[in-house]
């Protein structure tokens, strides 16, 4: 749909040489421009010491947290809002023209409408704005059509032009205001997908952990305090496991009442209490054949507080929030966070789950 560069004079910006119409003397005259897109013109942000996903918005990771100019870069919002004051330039353009040649839009004004309507349906295309490409589809039909037809055109009077220029803004604007976007504060910014938010020790140590460590930093950042206190508890859990498997509690023995056997239930299918008392009973075995002395000292300094604690966490967080008792604020979150930080760091001095 597009015609040669002789065809195409414009009464605003244009990304390449253009033929510009002058409405007052009516001759046609090449003007040259190097120009950039914003987009481009604008210095790329920097890659950082943590490693940054691939920004992906769509079906592929919807619940993605990005910064903003990840935003503006998917979006292509830099882009849209200059081919918005292009529209207008249009709009604009199309009124100095109905005063002075009121009635049909002439054929050399057809091409810059064409181009411009072009240059926004690519755009919708990468961000996904499926109505306005729609909108864009049809007009550039229609344009096709009239620059076929040349000088026998008909259909496009000012009135029209101007109806199409606003329908595809209304549209554009829907639908960028359509998709909504979570502001994360920048003092919890440093949540946002770290991948060692409890250090680099607690990420070797404990890697089945990472992803709850990282969903409870997003949650943190997300200001969803409740989800984060959740996280925080699965990531207790895993570090209830670990120290299970250092002690040699990797399964738990009942007692089938009704037949006197024996069962044996996998740690990460045993209840808290039950996976608790075990692995208390466990540090107060090896405890008491250990000879007093430093190596006793360090035994109980470690493992005591490390049980006592969990068992907190299960009495003060982990039994509320995945009963549906508690919703927690701000500062109970950041309270729960710090402490299950800690936790989990004092056991990555001494084990891991490897």
């Amino acid at each position: 749909m597009r015609t040669g560069r002789q065809n195409r004079p414009a009464m605003f910006w244009l990304p390449r040489p253009f033929c510009a119409l002058c409405l007052t003397t009516g001759r046609r005259a090449w003007v040259r421009f190097e120009v950039t897109t914003f987009a481009n013109a604008l210095p790329k942000r920097e890659a950082s010491g943590q490693h940054t996903p691939l920004v992906c918005l769509g079906n592929g990771n919807s619940n993605r947290l990005v910064s903003l100019w990840d935003i503006v870069r998917q979006f292509h919002l830099l882009d849209l809002v200059a081919a918005l004051h292009k529209l207008t330039a249009l709009e604009t353009s199309t009124e100095m023209l109905a005063q002075s040649k009121p009635g049909t839009i002439g054929t050399p004004f057809l091409p810059a409408l064409d181009l411009l309507t072009e240059s926004i349906y690519e755009e919708c295309v990468e961000a996904d704005f499926k109505v306005t490409r729609s909108v864009c589809y049809s007009l550039r039909l229609k344009l096709g059509h009239a620059i076929r037809q040349g000088e026998r055109q008909t259909g496009f009077s000012v009135a029209h032009v101007q109806t199409e220029c606003r329908h595809i803004r209304e549209s554009l604007k829907r639908e960028i205001f359509s998709r909504k976007f979570l502001a994360v504060a920048e003092s919890r910014s440093a949540y946002v997908d770290a991948l060692a938010l409890f250090g680099e020790k607690v990420k070797e140590a404990f890697p089945s952990a990472a992803f709850d460590i990282r969903e409870a930093g997003n949650c943190m950042a997300a200001e969803c305090y409740t989800a984060a206190v959740f996280h925080l508890m699965r990531t207790v859990e895993w570090g209830l496991r670990a120290l299970g498997a250092d002690l040699g509690v990797r399964r738990l023995r009942s007692r089938i009442k009704a037949t006197g056997k024996s069962r044996y239930t996998p740690m990460s299918w045993s209840e808290w209490e039950k996976a608790i008392n075990a692995i208390r009973g466990r540090v107060a075995e090896r405890s008491v054949k250990l000879k007093r002395g430093a190596k006793k000292q360090a035994y109980q300094e470690f493992y005591n507080p490390a049980v006592d604690r969990i068992e907190r966490f299960k009495d003060a967080f982990r039994n509320h929030v995945m009963h549906t008792r508690r919703n927690y604020e701000s500062s109970e979150a950041d309270a729960a966070f710090d402490q299950v930080r800690h936790f989990m760091m004092q056991l990555a001095e001494r084990i891991s789950e490897c």
